[in-house]
């Protein structure tokens, strides 16, 4: 899906992702998809709205490390439940 949005999609793009759980094959599946867009970085500008949950230290860090493995934009955000 994201090769064919890439196809046409807009010269600025956020993404705004929220999830309440994460298992390994999903962090994989993500980790992907965000490559996918990293590697077309010349062509379209992308960022990434990581939110999580206070206290949920386990999405808090994979949203580090896809900050820190990837060369997109990757804001880390806080929210209350």
């Amino acid at each position: 899906m994201s090769r064919l949005y890439l196809k046409k999609s807009l010269p600025q793009n956020v993404f705004n992702i929220q999830l309440d759980y994460l298992n390994s094959s999903s962090i994989s599946c993500i980790l992907n998809i965000l490559k996918t867009f990293e590697k077309h970085i010349n062509k379209t500008s992308t960022v990434v709205n990581w939110n999580y949950e206070r206290g949920d230290e386990d999405l808090e860090l994979i949203g580090t490390n896809y900050s820190e493995e990837l060369n997109l934009k990757i804001n880390i955000i806080t929210v209350d439940e």
